[in-house]
């Protein structure tokens, strides 16, 4: 994900959350650091399990690639301020959450990613459901103690 984000972008400050009963598919949530602030971004992926709803606080379209993207404002909560999620043919939705603050005691955020960002960085064809074994040992080995949510 972090050599998927747009030229000019960096993450660091990574957290995840781990599958629970209620949340069966885990999320990674990064700071980026942008030319106008310190933004953060969440990323989650989980199967596709039918149309999206797009009705309510959310609107939706098919972009280039053919793929129905969502996005969803959810007032109120400063972590999943914007969700962009894209249902990839693959078989899988990824959504990227655009937050208004940072984790670290809701600090105010700039917004790491446009919409459009946000679309480009869930169609992209690198991030997928499954990985080489060598993404998953690099990983590891650059990230051996993740901090949890």
């Amino acid at each position: 994900m972090v050599q998927s984000l747009p030229t000019g972008l960096a993450a660091d400050h990574f957290e995840a959350n781990q599958p629970s009963a209620d949340d069966p598919y885990p999320s990674v949530f990064a700071q980026v650091q942008t030319p106008n602030g310190t933004g953060q971004i969440g990323v989650s992926m989980y199967p596709s399990n039918g149309p999206l709803n797009c009705s309510g606080d959310s609107t939706c379209h098919t972009d280039p690639a053919g793929d129905l993207v969502q996005v969803q404002h959810e007032a109120g909560n400063c972590i999943q301020d914007t969700i962009v999620t894209v249902q990839r043919r693959e078989g899988f939705a990824l959504a990227i959450q655009i937050s208004s603050c940072l984790f670290a005691g809701n600090v105010p955020a700039v917004p790491a990613l446009t919409q459009d960002q946000a679309v480009a960085l869930a169609s992209n064809p690198a991030i997928r459901a499954k990985m080489p074994a060598s993404y998953v040992q690099a990983a590891n080995t650059q990230y051996p103690d993740l901090p949890l949510v």
